[in-house]
């Protein structure tokens, strides 16, 4: 008996040091290859239903995950946003994002503004700036390698929702919004919705007044599920993804905003969550 669990302890050291090749052919392995798949068939990673299964989840901590250089690298899919997702020893960050560890020319904004509820009332809505007031610091320092300004020009409330790029050149934007349902009745799907509007310093419409006309770019509804009345559901993070070519001296904001495409609203409202941990702008310069 001992004898075999000798072999078999063996069997298992000698497995963990040798290289592994799956395949349904006959083959060497690339020599610098740990793991070589050859298949025409997919590989599921592992998932989980929403941040909260992640495996360092952790509601005492400020960014609700626990830091672990040993996880960097660490890869899983989230059904809730339909994303993978990559660990960097710090944060949980979309597999095409860079991470603010890296040594790339980003800006990473978040907001220590009051939570935002925006209410829809008999399909009239307003919209409302979202203030990435704070860039997030690393070592003390701002994160803001691609120089953007944040300004205060809406209502003078100490709170910067206008962004300006001071270099030419190609930029990613990737605004993350978390928001709730705030109640009321609504028949069919309430949709919040998120605009990104530009305004451009050649803009031949601005020549006679700086920054007056502002473009819409990008427009992205989250759509929430239709219920007769509803009543507060969990929280849910919106997020997408742009790219355009700016001027230096070219601004850009975020307006939230709420409404029903299907159906009819009294008094059904959406919360945006600004004060939160998944609630940030990405800016990175990709050239």
């Amino acid at each position: 008996m001992k004898n075999i669990v000798m072999l078999a302890a063996l069997c298992m050291y000698s497995f963990a040091y040798t290289q592994v090749r799956i395949s349904e052919n006959i083959g060497e392995i690339h020599p610098k290859a740990m793991l070589q798949i050859d298949s025409q068939k997919g590989m599921i990673l592992p998932t989980a239903e929403d941040f909260t299964e992640f495996p360092n989840y952790d509601v005492a901590e400020s960014d609700l995950f626990q830091n672990d250089r040993d996880m960097e690298g660490m890869l899983m899919y989230n059904k809730e946003d339909k994303k993978l997702y990559i660990f960097d020893g710090d944060t949980w960050l979309p597999s095409n994002a860079k991470s603010p560890n890296a040594d790339h020319k980003i800006s990473l904004l978040t907001s220590n503004h009051p939570d935002i509820t925006k209410v829809n009332i008999l399909n009239i809505s307003t919209r409302d700036a979202v203030p990435f007031n704070l860039f997030y610091k690393k070592n003390e320092e701002d994160v803001n390698e691609a120089k953007i300004i944040g300004m205060d020009l809406v209502d003078s409330d100490g709170y910067a929702e206008t962004y300006e790029f001071t270099e030419s050149g190609w930029y990613k934007i990737n605004p993350s919004i978390m928001i709730k349902s705030g109640g009321g009745l609504s028949v069919g799907n309430i949709d919040a919705v998120v605009v990104l509007r530009a305004s451009f310093v050649n803009d031949p419409e601005n020549a006679s007044n700086p920054y007056n006309k502002w473009w819409s770019v990008m427009q992205h509804d989250f759509s929430l599920q239709g219920l007769l009345v509803s009543a507060g559901g969990g929280n849910k993070a919106m997020n997408f993804e742009y790219v355009r070519h700016f001027n230096a001296g070219d601004r850009i904001k975020f307006e939230l905003g709420i409404r029903n495409p299907d159906g009819l609203t009294v008094g059904g409202g959406i919360t945006y969550l600004c004060n939160n941990p998944n609630t940030f702008l990405y800016i990175e310069k990709l050239d």
